[in-house]
C-alpha cells in the first residue's frame, strides 16, 4: 500500500509540473517530450541527427568534386597516363607493339610480300584454273601438298591411293601440288605411285603450283623464301592434305594427313567425317 501510494504521488507531481510548463508557454525539450510519450521521441531525434549528418557528408563530397573538377581535367588525365605507363606489364606490351610496327615498316620498305589471310569459297579460288574441273565434277577435292624427296610424304601416298580406290567415281578428286625440285622429279614421283589414274597435277611451271602454296601458306621449309617471302612464316608444312567442298570451294578440313594416319578416314564410308 505504501509503495502504490508513493507511485501515485510521483505521477501526480509529474503531471502537475508538465501542466505548469504548458500554462507558462515554456517550450518542451525533446528529452522531456520523449519521456512523456514513452521514449519514441528519442528515436525520432536520433534518426534526424543521422539524416542531417549524411546530408552534410554528401554536400561536402559534391563541393570537393566540383572544386577539383574545375582545376584541370587534362592535367589529371595526363597524370593517370603517366602512372599507368610505369606499370611493368604495360611497358612490356608497348615495347612488343613498337617492335612489331618496326618489323612491318621494314618489310614494307623492302617490298617483302606478306602472306595474305586464307580466303575460302569458289570466288577466292577462281583464279586457279587448274581447280575448275575438279571442283565442278567432284563432291570433295583434296589438295595434296608434298614432294617425292620428302620422307614424310611417301608414307601418306599409299593411304591416299587406297582411299581414292574405295570411293565411287565423282566423289573424290586428288590434286597434287608439288614441292619437287624439277618437272622430271615430279613426274617420276607420280608415275611411281600409279601414274595419273588417281591423282591429277599441274605443269611444274604452272602459276597455280606456287599460287596455291601462297594462298594456303603451305610449302616445304626450303621453299619459304622463294614462295612466301623472305621473312614470311608458313602455316602448314608438307605433307598437307586440304579438303575442299566441290562446287563451293569451301574448306572442309586442313587435317587430311592426320585423319589418314589415325585411321579416321581410310575408306569411302569415312568420308562423312569431312563432309560434316
Amino acid at each position: 500500500m505504501a509503495v502504490s501510494k508513493r507511485k501515485n504521488a510521483n505521477k501526480l507531481r509529474a503531471n502537475s509540473n508538465l501542466s505548469t510548463v504548458k500554462n507558462q508557454n515554456v517550450p518542451i525539450l525533446p528529452q522531456e517530450s520523449a519521456r512523456s510519450n514513452g521514449g519514441d521521441g528519442g528515436l525520432i531525434c536520433f534518426k534526424t541527427r543521422c539524416a542531417l549528418a549524411l546530408c552534410t557528408i554528401l554536400l561536402g563530397c559534391i563541393a570537393i568534386g566540383v572544386f577539383f573538377g574545375n582545376i584541370s581535367t587534362e592535367a589529371g588525365a595526363g597524370h593517370v597516363k603517366k602512372s599507368l605507363a610505369q606499370i611493368p606489364a604495360i611497358k612490356m606490351l608497348r615495347a612488343r607493339s613498337a617492335g612489331s610496327d618496326l618489323r612491318l615498316q621494314a618489310a614494307d620498305s623492302k617490298n617483302i610480300p606478306r602472306p595474305a589471310p586464307i580466303e575460302e569459297g569458289v570466288d577466292s579460288l577462281a583464279k586457279f584454273t587448274s581447280l575448275a574441273g575438279p571442283l565442278a565434277n567432284s563432291e570433295i577435292v583434296g589438295l595434296f601438298f608434298g614432294a617425292g624427296w620428302c620422307s614424310m610424304t611417301t608414307p601418306i601416298t599409299p593411304l591416299l591411293m587406297a582411299l581414292y580406290a574405295s570411293v565411287p567415281s565423282g566423289e573424290l578428286s586428288i590434286v597434287y601440288v608439288s614441292s619437287d625440285e624439277s618437272e622430271k622429279q615430279m613426274r617420276e614421283y607420280i608415275e611411281a605411285h600409279g601414274s595419273t589414274d588417281w591423282i591429277s597435277s599441274m605443269s611444274f611451271n604452272h602459276g597455280d603450283r606456287n599460287g596455291l602454296k601462297r594462298h594456303f601458306s603451305v610449302c616445304a621449309k626450303k621453299e619459304i623464301q622463294v614462295v612466301l617471302g623472305e621473312h614470311a612464316k608458313r602455316k602448314y608444312e608438307i605433307p598437307t592434305l586440304i579438303l575442299l567442298e566441290g562446287g563451293s570451294g569451301r574448306v572442309l578440313s586442313y587435317d587430311g594427313v592426320k585423319d589418314l594416319k589415325t585411321g579416321k578416314v581410310r575408306k569411302a564410308s569415312n568420308l562423312f567425317h569431312w563432309k560434316s
